[in-house]
């Protein structure tokens, strides 16, 4: 119908009785998706009558489909990604040391078969200067990839893409985190070089193994969850019996005897069995650095009526400690204005002390 192939229709329905086109047969699919694309009717005189852009994703996902690992990985999961168990070398599993050996070695992989270059920022810490720009390497399947030496292992990184952008109207070049960070710097400035699966540095108690073994709760009925929704900082931001470095911290979780601690404890006596955190992955509306936070001011002897109260906070609303959070920036990262240190691995150690803190209460977890 209109020339659309029966799986096309099949595929994408709201397409049903649009007409096919076609472009000329030297024109390559692959190139176009890289530029910008726009679709023009013309009369018989050369006349443009109407114009509109061209959605690429369909295309996108037909030409570059791909199943493989993406982010920062050890280089020997790559070479053996068929494998159940990938293998790491020898010296990156003792010591993540500045082996220069191939099996050591790191692969920075992002998928973006639009972008026309890109190319990996390496920094001196989460706050320092630049230290080296290196080219990244474009295949066929749209992932662009770069291989270094086990020297880039906690290395702070960013990537810095060129490629067409609607908003913009033309080709720019933007710096971002990696979208698959599993550890950042504050305010999702910087991804951080590393591979969750042997960092000690992020493991409670330091043993991956006996990490791995730890117990949940013992559950056996989906049908008899009883579920409580939770806001991380609200849990204990103005809780006085928490110390007050883990008040509004994934660490107040720790802490036994507190008001939350012991409303956790009877609200599972009673027959709860999940918490569910409100979201926890990496967000932008809230500044991860404390010194950075505004703190709204509320002026005393004010009548209950007043809205001068409402135009306090708002004014620190944009810079305050509070927001839902669902405005996500790195999924895969744990949300670091919850964390004693919003840099690096501090926040994945903590997030997951947290998380063991609430199976001790009996808890089981869910995340988001």
């Amino acid at each position: 119908e209109g020339g659309l192939l029966a799986d096309v229709v099949e595929k994408h329905p709201y397409l049903k009785g649009c007409a096919a086109l076609s472009v000329p047969h030297d024109v390559h699919a692959r190139a176009l998706c890289r530029r910008q694309l726009a679709l023009s009717l013309e009369g018989p005189d050369g006349e443009v009558l109407d114009c509109t852009g061209v959605q690429l994703g369909a295309l996108l996902d037909d030409l570059f489909a791909y199943l493989g690992p993406l982010g920062c990985f050890p280089t020997s999961v790559e070479e053996n990604q068929d494998t159940k168990r990938p293998r790491y070398g020898g010296a990156f599993r003792r010591t993540r040391s500045a082996v220069p050996e191939e099996s050591n070695g790191v692969t920075l992989a992002m998928w973006s078969p639009a972008a026309q270059e890109v190319s990996v920022n390496f920094y001196d810490g989460p706050q320092g200067e630049k230290i080296e720009t290196v080219a990244m390497e474009r295949s066929n399947d749209g992932v662009w990839r770069a291989r270094g030496s086990a020297m880039w292992w906690d290395r702070y990184y960013t990537y810095q893409v060129k490629a067409f952008h609607p908003q913009a109207k033309g080709v720019v070049s933007m710096e971002t985190p990696d979208p698959y960070s599993r550890a950042c710097s504050a305010d999702s400035a910087r991804t951080l070089a590393c591979h969750l699966p042997v960092c000690v540095e992020a493991v409670p108690g330091g043993n991956v193994l006996e990490w791995q073994g730890t117990k949940r709760p013992e559950f056996s009925d989906r049908g008899r969850a009883v579920v409580y929704e939770l806001h991380i900082r609200d849990f204990s931001a103005m809780d006085e019996s928490v110390p007050a470095d883990r008040r509004g911290k994934y660490l107040a979780f720790e802490e036994e005897g507190t008001c939350g601690d012991l409303h956790l404890r009877k609200l599972a006596a009673a027959g709860l069995t999940h918490v569910q955190l409100l979201p926890n992955y990496d967000f932008g509306s809230v500044p991860e650095r404390q010194e950075n936070q505004r703190q709204p001011v509320i002026p005393d002897g004010l009548a209950p009526d007043s809205e001068a109260q409402q135009a306090a906070a708002v004014e620190a609303a944009d810079t305050d400690a509070f927001n839902w959070g669902y405005d996500p920036v790195l999924y895969d990262v744990p949300e670091g204005s919850y964390a004693s240190d919003p840099d690096g691995l501090v926040r994945v150690l903590e997030h997951r002390r947290m998380v063991a803190a609430l199976h001790k209460k009996g808890l089981r977890v869910v995340v988001g």
